[in-house]
Protein backbone atom coordinates (compact mmCIF):
# COMPACT_ATOMS: atom_id res chain seq x y z
CA UNK A 1 0.00 0.00 0.00
CA UNK A 2 1.42 3.36 -1.02
CA UNK A 3 0.17 6.60 0.52
CA UNK A 4 0.06 9.74 -1.57
CA UNK A 5 2.62 12.35 -0.57
CA UNK A 6 -0.14 14.75 0.49
CA UNK A 7 -1.90 12.18 2.70
CA UNK A 8 1.40 11.07 4.23
CA UNK A 9 2.27 14.68 5.11
CA UNK A 10 -1.13 15.19 6.74
CA UNK A 11 -0.84 11.99 8.77
CA UNK A 12 2.80 12.62 9.67
CA UNK A 13 1.84 16.00 11.13
CA UNK A 14 -1.30 14.86 12.92
CA UNK A 15 -1.46 15.17 16.70
CA UNK A 16 -3.57 11.99 16.70
CA UNK A 17 -1.91 8.61 16.74
CA UNK A 18 -2.65 7.04 13.37
CA UNK A 19 -1.85 3.66 11.97
CA UNK A 20 -3.04 1.95 8.81
CA UNK A 21 -3.37 -1.77 8.17
CA UNK A 22 -3.71 -3.70 4.94
CA UNK A 23 -6.43 -6.25 4.18
CA UNK A 24 -4.54 -8.89 6.11
CA UNK A 25 -4.41 -6.59 9.17
CA UNK A 26 -0.66 -6.03 8.84
CA UNK A 27 0.47 -2.57 9.94
CA UNK A 28 1.72 -0.61 6.92
CA UNK A 29 1.88 2.89 8.43
CA UNK A 30 2.55 4.19 11.96
CA UNK A 31 2.89 7.93 12.55
CA UNK A 32 5.06 9.83 15.00
CA UNK A 33 2.12 10.57 17.31
CA UNK A 34 1.39 6.83 17.48
CA UNK A 35 5.02 6.39 18.52
CA UNK A 36 4.70 9.03 21.23
CA UNK A 37 1.38 7.73 22.56
CA UNK A 38 2.25 4.03 22.50
CA UNK A 39 5.97 4.18 23.22
CA UNK A 40 6.55 1.90 20.22
CA UNK A 41 8.65 2.94 17.27
CA UNK A 42 7.58 2.85 13.64
CA UNK A 43 10.35 0.34 12.95
CA UNK A 44 9.03 -1.92 15.70
CA UNK A 45 5.41 -1.86 14.48
CA UNK A 46 5.34 -1.62 10.68
CA UNK A 47 5.15 -5.08 9.13
CA UNK A 48 3.55 -6.76 12.14
CA UNK A 49 0.03 -8.10 12.23
CA UNK A 50 -2.24 -6.29 14.69
CA UNK A 51 -2.73 -9.42 16.79
CA UNK A 52 1.01 -9.96 17.19
CA UNK A 53 1.85 -6.33 17.89
CA UNK A 54 0.07 -6.05 21.23
CA UNK A 55 -2.72 -3.87 19.88
CA UNK A 56 -6.04 -4.78 21.45
CA UNK A 57 -8.98 -4.25 19.13
CA UNK A 58 -12.41 -4.64 20.65
CA UNK A 59 -15.92 -4.19 19.31
CA UNK A 60 -18.65 -2.11 20.94
CA UNK A 61 -19.57 -5.01 23.22
CA UNK A 62 -15.99 -5.41 24.44
CA UNK A 63 -15.24 -8.61 22.50
CA UNK A 64 -11.65 -8.91 21.33
CA UNK A 65 -11.18 -8.87 17.57
CA UNK A 66 -8.40 -10.23 15.38
CA UNK A 67 -6.61 -12.59 17.70
CA UNK A 68 -5.10 -14.41 14.70
CA UNK A 69 -5.27 -14.56 10.90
Amino acid sequence: MKLSLELKQILDNSMAGVYIVDRERRIVYWNESAERISGRSREEMVGKYCFESGLDHIDLEGHQLYTSL
